[in-house]
């Protein structure tokens, strides 16, 4: 029996995406896409950021659009910030479906979802040759300080509407920048995210060193890591064995379509979110930070091995900490594991979908 989301042909966002290239299609892309019989518009833009900085390999970022219709208002912004080694184009598939189908189930009208790529990863320069270098060298403040400015960017430029309720998701390492995403629109009187939902967060306190189970998940990384860390030189990258063991945990989920949407990425970021203590998080979730008085959903994978149930507990307590006005829901997905496949299939497309749902269905 073929389950839903298993056999489905790419769509024209999924093609706009060079997997050998590893890259979105140089240049603006614009088209449709199949939405339950809908047709969706989408648009993938490439912007610089920080002509003067050179922390990065590339000033260039891919930012990806998807709502009924990019040009009319919309009612509900929903912000999307992926992880270590990920790339939007990993999301482009049955999640993004979902997603979407999700918004229009719960009654609105003209939602967009925006996904941001920080760092310059899904832009053809992050990949060019010579580049590896400043890739390893990119750490947890550069990568949190650029989700924060291009935050501060693309709202001044009107990418999250105007008037318009906005939520934010974060996937693992992803989760940091979604509290710089926080911190930037809602700082002073202005609250306009008013959801955060976080998926697998990685956070950086001291955790993994004891944590014999972490390290041996990670155990193929850590050495190249620690080398490149030292020598200043290389990106580290997940082979595709590794990436399906560890970010699917279930050899049956392999599909080279997904693994060849992640790029490499900073050795010295992998460190300092898994060896080291330094609470990137924490001073946006006090009570007079921009992260109070949210709806926030920390989703745990019942099949994740790396981020363990005392990580996730850590973090329900940093954002539903005394004196703040959040109201903090745990959710979790017994068939999920670390990440969630390009094709959904059946178990796994049903708890996505729930969660979801709960999710976006708060009021805002």
């Amino acid at each position: 029996m073929r389950e839903s989301g298993e056999y489905r042909e790419p769509n024209n966002l999924e093609k706009q995406y060079d997997t050998q290239g590893r890259h979105y299609i140089e240049g603006e892309g614009e088209g449709e896409i199949p939405v339950g019989g809908k047709d969706y518009q989408y648009r993938v833009s490439f912007k610089r950021f920080g002509e003067n900085d050179n922390r990065f390999p590339t000033n260039q970022r891919a930012i990806r659009e998807v709502a009924p219709d990019l040009e009319m208002p919309h009612d509900h912004v929903v912000a999307e910030f992926w992880g270590w080694g990920e790339t939007t184009a990993q999301a482009d598939g049955d999640f993004l479906q979902i997603e979407l189908e999700r918004l229009r189930h719960l009654g609105y009208k003209n939602p967009k979802v925006v996904g941001i790529n920080v760092s310059g990863r899904g832009t053809p320069e992050y990949m060019m040759a010579g580049n590896k270098e400043k890739i390893s060298r990119i750490s947890l403040l550069d990568e949190t300080k650029n989700a924060c400015d291009m935050t501060v960017a693309l709202e001044a430029e009107g990418m999250f509407g105007k008037d318009c309720p906005i939520s934010v998701i974060g996937h693992s390492m992803g989760y940091p920048n979604t509290a710089q995403f926080v911190a930037a629109l809602n700082s002073g009187d202005s609250k306009r995210v008013k959801k955060l939902l976080a998926m697998m967060p990685a956070n950086d306190k001291y955790r993994a060193v004891a944590r014999p189970g972490f390290l041996w998940t990670v155990r193929n990384q850590v050495p190249p890591a620690l080398e490149q860390w030292w020598n200043g030189g290389g990106s580290l990258e997940l082979d595709e064995k590794d990436y399906h063991r560890i970010m699917l945990s279930d050899p049956t989920l392999s599909h080279r379509d997904q693994f060849e949407r992640g790029v490499p990425d900073s050795a010295l970021r992998f460190l300092e979110l898994t060896l080291a203590n330094r609470d990137s998080t924490s001073g946006v979730f006090r009570p007079d930070g921009a992260g109070n008085d949210m709806d926030i959903t920390i989703v745990e994978g019942g099949r994740d091995h790396l981020i363990p149930r005392s990580s996730i507990d850590k973090i329900a307590r940093t954002v539903g900490a005394k004196g703040l006005n959040n109201r903090v829901t745990r959710e979790r997905m017994p068939d999920l594991a670390h990440f969630f496949p390009l094709r959904i299939r059946g178990v796994q497309r049903e708890q996505i979908r729930e969660v979801l749902g709960r999710f976006l269905s708060k009021t805002i």
